[in-house]
């Protein structure tokens, strides 16, 4: 066994186990530093709380989740510096077939992509600054921006959010934690308040800005995903079907997170077609940040992301190359999921 483990990191691409292994390290120094420092959950974590009878707040399962989701990420990130010797093997004799869009019609794409776009925004402007509804309502006050609460003798006044609630509220599952999280920052960077009584303490619009860029975004890499299949056609003709769409105009301009859901899945089939037809590492990691920023996004895409990694398995133990070129894409899509998984764990583990 050990011998074969020495063999192993001989035979691997030197460059890229020592990136790996360098990585992991300091992953693990960051997180072993946090978990030295941090507070306990048995002190103040949602453990103390219920112990005590007391009301567990958000920065209870803030305490409780990073504590524990650093300590699993601690141990998986043990088994990736381990495993890493086998993950950075090099691929031999692989055809790295390009997928994409081919020079001869990148000018007729860029043209239908400037046509849907124009027909989107055309669409989805009107909307914007329509009034929030439910859920959108229920967001900005909860994770976004806060509302006013009644004083005693004394007007109302704005009760402020921490950036706590923004990432971790999770007490109704309408956080949409990306687009909250975008949202605050789009309403601090572009919302001025003045004296008037007859402004409103936030804009729709600038609320919806990230979720309308979202969109924008979608319409060109549903297009991108089928052109790296080889459907260019189909791919211009899924932008205008998009922006006309009226699920997607309406998804296009709410202040939640289903837009973001079109545009990191349709990336994520782009950049895992790539990854395995083209076996760079740089597409394999483009792919596990789209999965985890989809599940970011709408913890409901899971079932999307099953869905998407069983078909990327079968792409991948597909692939041509011979059998060992397949072995070692399948230890890359694996890879790619841990790393997916691990981000979900540190980002979002307080929510639960």
């Amino acid at each position: 066994m050990i011998g074969r483990y020495r063999q192993a990191i001989l035979r691997s691409h030197r460059p890229t186990l020592l990136l790996g292994w360098g990585l992991i390290a300091i992953a693990c120094v960051g997180l072993g530093i946090y978990l030295q420092g941090a507070e306990k959950p048995w002190r103040r974590g949602v453990e103390a709380c219920l112990a005590a009878g007391r009301t567990v707040r958000v920065e209870n399962h803030v305490i409780s989740g990073l504590w524990y989701g650093s300590w699993i990420n601690l141990i998986l990130c043990a088994v990736l510096f381990c495993a890493m010797p086998l993950l950075a093997q090099p691929l031999s004799g692989v055809e790295r077939k390009k997928a994409g869009v081919a020079p001869l019609s990148r000018s007729a794409f860029l043209i239908a992509v400037m046509a849907a776009l124009g027909i989107s925004t055309f669409l989805c402007l009107p909307r914007l600054d329509m009034s929030l509804w439910g859920d959108e309502d229920y967001t900005l006050r909860r994770s976004i921006i806060g509302e006013y609460e009644r004083v005693a003798d004394a007007p109302p006044r704005l009760r402020p959010l921490t950036w706590q609630s923004t990432f971790w509220n999770y007490k109704k599952p309408n956080n949409h934690i990306l687009n909250s999280i975008l949202s605050r920052l789009s309403h601090q960077a572009f919302f001025r308040q003045t004296d008037s009584p007859q402004q409103l303490y936030f804009s729709e619009p600038i609320l919806r800005l990230p979720a309308f860029l979202a969109a924008l975004g979608a319409t060109v890499a549903s297009a991108y995903a089928l052109a790296c299949l080889g459907f260019l056609r189909a791919g211009i003709l899924s932008m205008f079907l998009l922006a006309l769409h009226p699920w997607f105009v309406r998804y296009g301009t709410e202040t939640r997170g289903y837009a973001f859901v079109l545009l990191f899945a349709a990336l994520s089939m782009a950049f895992l077609i790539k990854a395995v037809r083209r076996g760079r590492w740089r597409y394999w990691i483009a792919y596990a940040l789209c999965e985890f920023l989809m599940f970011l996004a709408y913890p409901g895409t899971l079932y999307l992301l099953i869905a998407m990694n069983l078909s990327g398995l079968a792409l991948t133990l597909s692939a041509r190359g011979g059998r060992r070129n397949r072995r070692i894409l399948c230890g890359r899509f694996l890879l790619a999921n841990i790393v997916a998984g691990m981000l979900v764990i540190q980002a979002m583990a307080p929510c639960y």
